[in-house]
């Protein structure tokens, strides 16, 4: 879930880790439930371990989403994925910028793209969306991701309870 708040809003971190800490103490509750001493150790409480563990690793990568989020337009990071994840690498034509006409952009149907805007002006609003795009790209690529191993954590789990040997 917290791969679908956008990182603008400022409300990322706190949800993950927030859910991090409700895990923790769940997790704390339900081993206070369990016998201390056995010879097997019970399935859910590695179940819980494992989707404490994926939980961890959500804040981390939800870090990552952040730190690409306010990366600087020169870092290295963010050229290279621009060259990997964008569609169309160069949105405003170097016939545009050099003319001074924004009207002669690609993507002026923006809202945040106005008839009075200088060439340059054009070209770092048109970038910034841009890379906002590739940041929620890499936020989905996580969203699938993670979704993927809690699927197989959660199916490995059921198929160990289902045969489960006595």
């Amino acid at each position: 879930m917290v791969f679908h708040v956008p990182p603008e809003s400022g409300e990322k971190m706190s949800l993950c880790v927030s859910v991090l800490l409700a895990y923790a103490v769940y997790l704390t509750s339900i081993n206070s439930f369990l016998p201390s001493v056995s010879d097997h150790v019970a399935l859910y409480s590695i179940y819980l371990n494992c989707m404490f563990v994926l939980k961890a690793l959500t804040v981390v990568a939800s870090a990552f989403v952040l730190h690409l989020h306010s990366a600087l337009p020169k870092s290295t990071i963010r050229k290279q994925l621009t060259k990997f994840l964008s569609a169309n690498p160069n949105k405003v034509t170097p016939d545009a910028s050099s003319t001074g006409n924004p009207d002669e952009a690609n993507d002026l149907n923006d809202a945040s793209v106005k008839p009075d805007m200088k060439a340059e002006e054009v070209k770092l609003v048109l970038g910034q969306e841009q890379w906002f795009d590739i940041v929620k790209k890499v936020d989905l690529l996580f969203f699938c991701a993670f979704l993927l191993l809690f699927i197989l954590s959660t199916c490995g789990f059921f198929c160990a309870i289902a045969f489960r040997q006595e």
